[in-house]
């Protein structure tokens, strides 16, 4: 009998609903076949969600509820401030010989990347992003969520990646690391991509909830040309039809831009890179 797997979101008050939302109406458009559940603070009705759950007793990381309470064997938690692009269910496939799969934080210098929870860390363990989380739910894993919401909680903490750190160091668990692109959160990096790097699966921005979160912004970001404007959402795009993983996954052939495409490419973000330039001396 083949495990169930389901994507799940955790999402309290109304701005982070909708991002979930968002977020898993793109996910259903890439995996429709795959349930998605939303764990929130009120009853709500969005078709891209197949059930609603309300939480008991919600916090600032009741996402780990609801990872504890996920009704699918193998579960993949999304944060709501994602973006997803393509197909991700491959990653379940990883769940095959691990407990538990994440990416690596890619601001391992950041400040909250620096913060210890109790005790030294080597730095070639590094947190882990917790924005996409991959699970099986077994005893063992239960157990290590638990403990982690215990730990979270007990501290006051508004951080969770440097408890995760820990214990995943102490752990017996078997953790897997998902590549950037499952979990990218600094997507400005793509500019600089060539055909060798695989396509982003996931960007993952807290950008998306600034509009309300932040006096940063008064509006919402409209989607992925907004966020990394319109020349990275359109090489992004040309980089997930040229992803040799995704054309195997959907049965067609990687299509890749043609040489004219890419050299005119180039050029246009040379020149958009020459003008920010001397916007900026303006400015001094």
């Amino acid at each position: 009998m083949k495990p169930s797997r389901g994507y799940i979101y955790v999402a309290t008050g109304e701005g982070y609903v909708a991002l979930a939302a968002r977020s898993a109406q793109l996910a259903k458009a890439h995996n429709p076949e795959i349930e998605i559940d939303l764990y929130t603070d009120k009853a709500c009705e969005f078709p891209q969600f197949d059930q609603v759950h309300l939480l008991a007793d919600p916090w600032h990381r009741s996402k780990i509820d609801g990872m504890i309470a996920t009704r699918f064997d193998q579960t993949v938690y999304i944060d709501a401030d994602t973006l997803v692009l393509a197909d991700i269910s491959d990653i379940f496939d990883v769940l095959g010989r691990f407990d538990m799969a994440m990416a690596h934080d890619q601001g391992r210098n950041g400040d909250w990347a620096q913060t210890l929870w109790r005790e030294e860390i080597p730095h070639a363990f590094p947190q882990f992003n917790s924005g996409v989380v991959a699970f099986n739910k077994s005893d063992a894993v239960i157990s290590f969520l638990t403990e982690w919401k215990t730990a979270v909680r007990e501290t006051k903490s508004r951080q969770d990646q440097n408890i995760l750190r820990e214990m995943a160091w102490h752990s017996d668990l078997r953790f897997g690391v998902l590549p950037e692109e499952y979990n990218l959160m600094y997507f400005r990096v793509v500019e600089r991509w060539g055909a060798p790097h695989a396509a982003p699966r996931v960007i993952h921005s807290p950008r998306l909830h600034h509009h309300f979160t932040s006096t940063r912004r008064r509006t919402g970001i409209s989607g992925l040309e907004e966020l990394v404007g319109p020349m990275a959402s359109e090489k992004i795009q040309d980089m997930i039809r040229a992803d040799h993983s995704l054309a195997k996954r959907a049965g067609r052939k990687a299509e890749r831009p043609s040489s004219r495409v890419m050299l005119w490419r180039r050029k246009i973000e040379i020149a958009l890179k020459v003008v920010r330039y001397y916007a900026g001396l303006r400015k001094l």
